[in-house]
């Protein structure tokens, strides 16, 4: 009679709890995980590895694109830099072939080369100038040959014809350089004749130019000579082709 009373005495002890569905504990179970692993919150993150192998060949590939931009510059450069040292190579070829051998002689350096086209061209700028002051004073000598032609009469220009002739020698660089001026009636003045003298002399005539201004005709001839010629051989040499020239003259 006792174990009855005391297994009845157990049960009004023990609370009831009423049971509850299997789908309500396996929700609550699914909250718990995902409160409690923080990858539930981020999705993308389980597949953060593909994502990195993405990231790593993209930068590869922007490298690799970087690296052959740089060579395509670096031939790009080669190239128009071998083209510019062919084109200054072709220039100063092209200098050294206008310089006299004389400027360049036993220099090879390009900066010599520079410099002695600078002195060439002051050498020629120098002539230049000398020249034009002698065209200047020529010009002036058959101003006044004119006027004084021009004031006299026919037969008085016929008398005076020997003396509207005159002959200048003058050394130049390669010879000398020999200048006649004639008067209106130049017909009895043969050129020839002092070209033929200038050959007797040993010479070789290189150029003979005629001009023709107020009547005044002047006769340029550049011929060559020996070296050994001084002073006194130009002298001597004008002296005798104004022989030559006034022979001619009285002859006709």
């Amino acid at each position: 009679m006792y174990p009855l009373q005391q297994s009845n005495e157990l049960e009004n002890q023990i609370p009831y709890t009423p049971r509850q569905p299997d789908n309500i504990l396996l929700h609550d179970l699914i909250t718990f995980e995902s409160c409690s692993n923080p990858l539930h919150h981020h999705p993308a993150a389980i597949n953060s590895p593909g994502k990195k192998t993405q990231q790593i060949a993209e930068s590869k590939e922007k490298k690799k694109n970087q690296d052959n931009e740089f060579k395509l510059k670096r031939i790009i450069h080669r190239d128009i830099e071998r083209q510019r040292r062919q084109e200054m190579a072709n220039l100063y070829s092209s200098l050294r072939s206008l310089l006299p051998l004389e400027y360049i002689k036993g220099k090879r350096a390009i900066s010599d080369h520079m410099h002695e086209a600078v002195n060439y061209i002051n050498c020629l700028q120098k002539k230049i100038g000398e020249l034009r002051e002698r065209r200047e004073s020529l010009m002036k000598k058959t101003g006044s040959l004119s006027s004084t032609t021009s004031s006299g009469n026919g037969s008085a220009a016929d008398s005076c014809l020997p003396n509207c002739l005159s002959v200048t020698v003058n050394p130049c660089r390669d010879g000398v350089e020999i200048l006649i001026s004639s008067g209106p009636k130049e017909e009895k003045f043969s050129l020839s004749r002092v070209l033929k003298k200038l050959l007797d002399e040993g010479q070789n005539v290189v150029s003979c130019v005629s001009t023709k201004a107020n009547e005044i005709t002047v006769h340029k001839i550049l011929s060559e000579v020996p070296e050994d010629w001084t002073s006194i051989h130009v002298m001597s040499l004008q002296q005798k082709l104004t022989n030559a020239i006034n022979l001619d003259s009285n002859s006709e």
